[in-house]
């Protein structure tokens, strides 16, 4: 873990030829510091030898994607209508199957849910196959991880071709699944073709509607409290680390990474936020939450089954925007998903 009394602030390539100095943080009243995050700091360095900053800048977010006014209309209202239908957002993490055991059953009362809800998006993130399953560490199996991958797809991709016709499914790999490269970032793990089954990478960025969200389904919020160190800050742990990421525009802003995380440097751009999202989901062992960061709603949703019991899930419904509330012309406006949102944790 981070040391605030051994701190060293290490300058660009360009600009100091990665020259470090050794920070002096006595006389500065509040900070969150980890390794690797990019601050500038103003102080005093009367030596040469120690930095004494009064003040840290710790980062600056990226803005947030703008949506024009015909694009609402288009997106939430057609004809005359005053109304629109919400959009509704279900979000599960892995493992889906009791450590005990390999029968999904939390999936399956999962896709009970589904098909009573009937849900427009459905967002489902890995382990499918969990590494550290027991089972699946000895191998004690009759089908391979591969084939045991594709029948757990296919039991929600079956339901949705042809029961929730009106619903789209995202499939989001994990560092645990035992089927897949445990490299980050990850690649998409495809196993059909599907107009409405999505497989996206590992962490993405993507639009529902003109929502943008944010998902990357590694821990890094654990990562994050085992290396943070903090002084004079208002805001609770989990927010301070999730604006972290938002201020850090990455899905991963440690460096260097914890050990057991195979980071791949080369990919590295993969891991940065082309805007701010609207949405983040950060799945994580630490306690679930939803909190809203700075105007982005951030969840937690926790893991559909966690201890060998049944876990939780998170929903988000995304109300379309007051008719009056779009402005007329043709500049563009946020989302403001905070306002128009409800968010909840359910128990599996």
């Amino acid at each position: 873990k981070l040391n605030a009394k051994r701190v060293l602030l290490e300058g660009s390539l360009e600009t100091s030829n990665v020259a470090r100095v050794l920070l002096d943080l006595s006389e500065t009243q509040q900070f969150s510091l980890f390794p690797g995050q990019i601050i500038a700091a103003e102080g005093v360095n009367s030596s040469g030898d120690i930095f004494t900053p009064t003040t840290v800048y710790q980062g600056a977010a990226l803005p947030k994607k703008k949506t024009t006014p015909t694009q609402l209309l288009d997106l939430y209202f057609s004809g005359d209508a005053d109304e629109a239908q919400a959009v509704d957002v279900f979000v599960a993490t892995g493992p889906f199957t009791l450590g005990s055991d390999l029968l999904y059953t939390p999936l399956l009362d999962l896709i009970d849910v589904l098909r009573r809800e009937k849900p427009d998006v459905i967002i489902l993130l890995g382990p499918f196959v969990d590494v550290q399953s027991q089972l699946v560490a000895d191998a004690d199996l009759d089908v391979t991880f591969e084939q045991l991958y594709q029948d757990v797809i296919g039991k929600v991709a079956e339901v949705v071709m042809e029961e929730l016709t009106q619903s789209q499914l995202i499939i989001i790999p994990s560092l645990r699944d035992v089927s897949h490269d445990f490299v980050f970032p990850q690649a998409p793990l495809k196993v059909m073709e599907h107009e409405r089954i999505r497989f996206f990478s590992n962490p993405s960025t993507f639009m529902i509607q003109e929502v943008v969200f944010g998902v990357c389904s590694y821990d890094v919020l654990l990562d994050m409290t085992k290396q943070e160190t903090a002084r004079g800050c208002e805001s609770d742990r989990m927010t301070r680390l999730a604006n972290h990421l938002i201020e850090q525009r990455s899905y991963y802003p440690l460096s260097p990474p914890l050990p057991g995380m195979n980071f791949s440097h080369p990919h590295i751009d993969q891991t940065s936020m082309p805007v701010t999202p609207d949405v983040l989901i950060l799945p994580s062992d630490l306690k679930h939450f939803i909190k809203n960061v700075n105007g982005t709603i951030v969840m937690n949703p926790g893991r559909l089954v966690k201890r060998n019991t049944g876990g939780t899930y998170g929903r988000m419904v995304v109300h379309a925007p007051r008719r009056n509330d779009i402005p007329e012309g043709k500049k563009g406006c946020f989302a403001n998903v905070v306002d128009r949102t409800a968010s909840t944790i359910v128990r599996i």
